[in-house]
């Protein structure tokens, strides 16, 4: 299953609420259950974390915080003038989000490896550490597709068919989810 730093997400159950798309999922840290993440979608833009033991949340943090400064992207949920408390919340937050990217990713990798296309490729239409309130940002929205072979003929076409791709994330194992 999808992982980064030990941290996952399990039963993961996608929902529509009032005000677009939610879910919740349960918060695990090295296989053993820690907490929950419930989104709403009440509009409010912020998810709710509930922890078995609230000494949980610092760990998840500095876990978060090492990721994040290892692979700088765009912090959605962090503010750095916010109170610790709040900090930790916007590191946890952003990690949620890259933790239910890497899981649908993983979800495609698995039908389209079924399919006979041993290899699914993320594009995504951003740099990661694009803001979304930048006024070239480009609001396309990011896919997964399978393919049977990632060579320079493969590039070559996909650069073509979407010249606004800035990322081709490949993914040939389900190791490629795992990420220390």
């Amino acid at each position: 299953m999808a992982k980064i730093k030990g941290i996952q997400l399990k039963s993961v159950k996608d929902f529509v609420g009032r005000e677009g798309y939610g879910f919740s999922a349960n918060i695990y840290l090295d296989n053993k259950n820690v907490g929950e993440v419930l989104d709403t979608a009440n509009g409010s833009g912020e998810f709710e974390f509930h922890y078995k033991d609230k000494s949980q949340t610092e760990i998840l943090a500095r876990l978060s915080k090492e990721y994040f400064k290892e692979n700088p992207k765009y912090m959605l949920y962090f503010d750095e003038k916010g109170s610790e408390r709040s900090q930790n919340e916007g590191y946890i937050s952003d990690m949620v989000e890259e933790l239910k990217l890497l899981t649908f990713v993983e979800k495609a990798y698995k039908k389209y490896t079924k399919q006979g296309f041993p290899i699914t490729i993320f594009v995504e239409f951003n740099e990661r550490n694009k803001d979304i309130m930048d006024s070239d940002y480009n609001s396309e929205e990011a896919f997964v597709l399978g393919a049977k072979v990632w060579d320079d003929a493969m590039k070559a076409k996909l650069k073509k068919d979407y010249p606004l791709a800035k990322i081709f994330k490949t993914y040939e194992s389900l190791d490629a989810f795992i990420i220390a």
